[in-house]
């Protein structure tokens, strides 16, 4: 007997057949070979600050958040600074001590995920009777998951958890296997321990408890395991820290201004997925007349009032417009799907929307806002799409178009990988051989992987609030891009301070963080920047500028 929703909606029956099998597997062999040519790239962004908790994990498995760390130009408690769970720290803990906490190792260590992912999303896109290797291609060909899935950011790490626990909901309504209820679970309550956001996996868990007649046991038990992991995880921290972690981050969090417009643009209309989704129809009331003439008018408007207002070029200005006309068009479409899945009383497809509705309210008010936050809408818009046969993927186009997606995400992370390779190269090629010649304090200036390579070779991390007295011999190393504090230190009477500035590129047109390409894939904006930020842009100048501060006594000051 089929699962029926309070609607009276039926679960679909299907599921993976061999061929899908064989199909998916194929696809993962694929993908890894895709990603090993990334293992050795740079530590990059926020990859600093999931090790900095790993070694402390590794150190003091008890104490993970139990240090100091200056990444805002200040000293302060990891604790509450820090937002992510401490799940994939313990992993590359485990790695780390093992085998070493080298780049490849560590970047390696995070391939598992990506693959949870890939398969679980197969077999989930399996249960709304979408073809499984056609969505888990989707998938991959957004630069959000494919990036993501590079580093040790936990992004992709509670994706694919997410859709693991949702994958085996919807399959036990469907067959009620009973090995499936735990496997959901425990999915499940892995999942807000990899990251914050997977605790919206709760409500749609929910909602399938709902309706999951027949089926609410084991519907309950598998919708517990967000609650649980979390409840344990807050415990937990309650109990080493006297505060819940999740509790700290929140305050953290608050008070931030709605930065999501250029995320949310910049993932429809910039990233791979708009060339392969395109709909080739629309759903009621809407015709494909009105989607292209919305499309067109609001992103024309769009471009000629970014080029009006903002100090950008007519590329960023023409890929805003573009950006608003096709997000605005997924708006559209969204709606009325949602409109026809009530009329119709498709709980299935319901539950897509809701999902996409819970991701975008999640991250207003947040602090900051970056591409990757945006990721788990990927799995309900491609299955939303290819269910309801918005796009025709035997058109002739759909093909070419899909190459052309895969492309542009290679080149994307292509160039993200060496934009972080930069600061690494700039420490081999210019600060250790300096090193051993300092004659007073090694110091520096600016973080992301820059500081972490730089904290490697010993120097300090210059403090805000507590600004050195400069002495004689003193060499200051500045990285002006990751957000340092001080862009300039002053000469004294006595002091005077030689400044050496070197401009580094990658080489490489697309750019993923560049003020010159009005790009910023992990956050809204870029230091030098007046204006918006996508995600990614194209440029050929100059990635970043470094300084290299040498203070020297001056000779009128009697020195010897």
């Amino acid at each position: 007997m089929e699962a029926q929703g309070a609607w009276g909606a039926e679960v679909p029956r299907s599921g993976m057949t061999k061929r899908d099998l064989r199909a998916v597997a194929l696809i993962v062999v694929l993908w890894t070979a895709m990603q090993l040519p990334f293992v050795s790239s740079a530590y990059r962004v926020d990859e600093p600050n999931i090790i900095r908790i790993a070694e402390r994990a590794a150190a003091a498995p008890a104490d993970p958040y139990g240090f100091y760390l200056n990444w805002n130009g200040i000293e302060e408690e990891a604790f509450h600074i820090l937002a992510n769970p401490p799940l994939v720290p313990y992993w590359l803990a485990v790695w780390g001590t093992t085998l070493s906490w080298s780049e490849s190792v560590l970047h390696l260590s995070m391939l598992p995920f990506s693959i949870i992912a890939i398969v679980a999303f197969a077999a989930l896109a399996a249960e709304y009777a979408v073809r499984p290797a056609l969505a888990a291609i989707l998938l991959i060909a957004s630069p959000g998951f494919f990036l993501g899935s590079q580093v040790v950011m936990p992004d992709v790490a509670m994706l694919g958890f997410f859709l693991a626990a949702l994958a085996c909901a919807v399959r036990y309504m469907r067959t009620g296997s009973a090995w499936l209820i735990w496997a959901g679970f425990a999915a499940g309550a892995l999942t807000p321990l990899a990251k914050y956001n997977g605790a919206l996996l709760g409500p749609l868990l929910a909602l399938l408890w709902l309706v999951g007649r027949g089926r609410r046991t084991g519907l309950f038990v598998i919708a517990s395991g967000p609650v649980v992991g979390l409840g344990l995880w807050s415990l937990g921290s309650l109990m080493i820290y006297g505060r819940a972690h999740v509790q700290a981050i929140a305050e953290f969090e608050s008070g931030g201004t709605v930065v999501i417009l250029s995320a949310i643009l910049g993932y429809f209309a910039f990233g791979a997925l708009p060339l392969v989704l395109a709909p080739s129809s629309a759903p009621r009331p809407l015709t494909p007349h009105i989607l292209n003439a919305v499309t067109i008018l609001l992103a024309a408007l769009m471009g000629v009032c970014m080029y009006a207002v903002f100090p950008v070029g007519p590329w960023a200005s023409a890929g805003f417009g573009l950006s608003a006309g096709i997000t605005f068009r997924f708006m559209l479409i969204i709606a009325a799907v949602g409109w026809q899945c009530i009329d119709a009383r498709d709980v299935m497809s319901g539950l897509l929307i809701v999902w996409i509705v819970l991701v975008f309210w999640f991250q207003f008010g947040l602090l900051f806002s970056s591409v990757r936050y945006l990721l788990p809408i990927v799995p309900p818009v491609v299955i939303l799409v290819l269910k309801h046969a918005l796009v025709r993927v035997e058109a002739g186009w759909f093909r070419p178009a899909l190459v052309a997606s895969l492309a542009l995400t290679l080149s994307v992370a292509i160039g993200d990988a060496r934009a972080a390779n930069l600061y690494r190269q700039f420490v081999v090629d210019r600060v250790i051989p300096a090193k051993e010649k300092i004659a007073g304090r090694f110091l520096f200036d600016g973080h992301w992987g820059f500081q972490y390579y730089m904290e490697r070779e010993g120097a300090r991390c210059l403090n805000f609030f507590s600004q050195p007295k400069l002495r004689d011999g003193d060499v200051i190393f500045i990285a002006r891009t990751p957000f340092p504090s001080y862009q300039h230190l002053p000469s004294t009477r006595a002091l005077s301070v030689e400044t050496e500035e070197i401009a580094r590129s990658p080489e490489w047109p697309v750019r993923t963080i560049d003020c010159s390409a009005f790009a910023n894939f992990y956050g809204p904006g870029v230091r030098e920047c007046k204006g918006p930020v996508l995600p990614f842009g194209f440029s050929m100048k100059a990635r970043d500028e470094f300084a290299i501060l040498s203070v020297r006594l001056r000779e009128e000051s009697g020195a010897p």
